[in-house]
């Protein structure tokens, strides 16, 4: 995961990040690797940024 700073994030099996609210971040798998996203939001709206690849 990357935030607009540019701060990457390495995140293994069974690891948990937090997202704050309004807080802009890219995710995606590392090269021969795959993941799995899941987002929940309660009465919110998602705001797709631009791609990072």
């Amino acid at each position: 995961m990357v935030d607009r700073s540019g701060h990457e994030l390495t995140l293994g099996v069974g690891d948990l990040a937090m997202i704050g609210p309004d807080e802009e971040h890219w995710h995606g798998a590392a090269p021969n690797t795959h993941g799995e996203h899941l987002a929940i939001n309660l009465g919110l709206t998602t705001i797709w940024l631009e791609s990072s690849a």
